[in-house]
Formats: C-alpha cells, sequence, structure tokens
C-alpha cells in the first residue's frame, strides 16, 4: 500500500461516522454483502472512494446488526463500528455484550488489544454480579473480564504474534471463577510489559508476561 493511500484509509478510520439517515439501494446492499461474504473489504478497498457506497452500505448492515459486517469493519479498523462494539461490550445485559465481544473476537485484528486495555483496567472485583428473573438465575462477568477474555482470543486468532505467546494465552485458566483476579492479573502485566510493542504494532518482539521483568 502506498504511502498516499495509507494515510487515506487511516482518515477513513479515525472520521468514519454513522449514516446520516440515508439507506443504501437494493443493488448497494446486495454489492455490501457480497464484499463481506468474500473478505474483500481490506483497507485498500475502502480506502478507494469509488467504493464509498458499499462501505457505507457495509456500515449500515452493521448497525442493523449483520454480525458478519461488523466483523469486517473490525478486520480494517473502521471507528465507528468500533466505538459502538466497545459500548455495548461495556452494558450488563448480555444481548449487548456477548455479540459485541464475539464479534470483536472473531475479528483477529490485533490493533484492538490497545482500546481494550481501558475496559481490562477498570477498578473493580472479579466476581460476577447475579441477576434474578423469575426463578432463573444470571451472572454478568465484570467487564474488566470480558476485556481479557477478548484479548486472549484476539492473542489466539490473529496469527501475527509468536508460538510462545500464543501458548501462554492459550493455557489462560479462564473457566475457574476462583482464579480470575489471577488470570485479570496475568492480562494486565502482559499489557503493560508490552504495550510499546503492541503501539509500534511489532507484535513478533511481543513476550509473555514475566515477573522478572521491568514494567
Amino acid at each position: 500500500m502506498s504511502k498516499k493511500t495509507y494515510c487515506f484509509a487511516s482518515l477513513i478510520f479515525v472520521y468514519s461516522t454513522a449514516l446520516g439517515g440515508v439507506q443504501p439501494t437494493a443493488e448497494q446492499r446486495q454489492k455490501a454483502a457480497s464484499v463481506t461474504a468474500n473478505n474483500l473489504l481490506t483497507t485498500q478497498f475502502a480506502a478507494d472512494p469509488s467504493n464509498a457506497e458499499v462501505v457505507d452500505a457495509v456500515r449500515a448492515a452493521a448497525e442493523k446488526g449483520d454480525s458478519a459486517a461488523r466483523i469486517a469493519l473490525l478486520k480494517i479498523g473502521d471507528s465507528h463500528t468500533t466505538k459502538i462494539c466497545f459500548d455495548e461490550l461495556r452494558i450488563r445485559d448480555i444481548s449487548n455484550w456477548m455479540p459485541a465481544s464475539e464479534a470483536i473476537k472473531r475479528s483477529g485484528n490485533p490493533r484492538l488489544i490497545l482500546p481494550l486495555i481501558e475496559i481490562l483496567n477498570t477498578e473493580e472485583s472479579t466476581e460476577s454480579e447475579r441477576t434474578y428473573s423469575g426463578d432463573e438465575v444470571s451472572r454478568i462477568p465484570p467487564v474488566s473480564i470480558r476485556a481479557a477474555w477478548a484479548i486472549r482470543i484476539l492473542i489466539i486468532n490473529s496469527g501475527v504474534f509468536t508460538s510462545e505467546v500464543s501458548d501462554w494465552a492459550e493455557h489462560l485458566d479462564i473457566f475457574s471463577i476462583t482464579k480470575r483476579s489471577k488470570m485479570r492479573d496475568e492480562m494486565r502485566l502482559w499489557c503493560v510489559q508490552n504495550k510499546p510493542s503492541l503501539e509500534a504494532q511489532h507484535y513478533t518482539d511481543i513476550k509473555p508476561p514475566t515477573q522478572n521483568r521491568s514494567r
């Protein structure tokens, strides 16, 4: 990608906004569905002005709950879609945070790890909140734990980290409620120790966390 194309694509990520009430045509919706289904939505595709209407149609589909469209947009770092998913990840209702979490994880985009760190660092208990609906009891995991789960899967699915880091993430104990605090602390330590490399996108320089490494 040329420097000019890269800068244009970056502007799309930073300044993309919600559609202003203009609904895509049937043809645009069809093209958007085809682009999504065939994994054609790349940074270069989005940077091409001739594709603007199709990209907007993909965003419209994402806003209506199309998970494939959401994932495709998260893969290229669309800022509007990213904000929506991160806002929903913070919501207590499972019908909001669970689809958002799944879309983030399935995107495999390692650039989403950095904004997830803010959520990971939320100061809160690791205990799930119990909610009651009649005789049914639901347990809502804390938002920091949801962020830790998402970061773990992004590490595993992105394909940009070394096998050493992927193996570390794979073996984190995410199922034991009693070990949640340890898992979250370990993930926070990993983020602190590797933040410069995450910011520089030098993913192969990233290492598993160690207590002896300088922060």
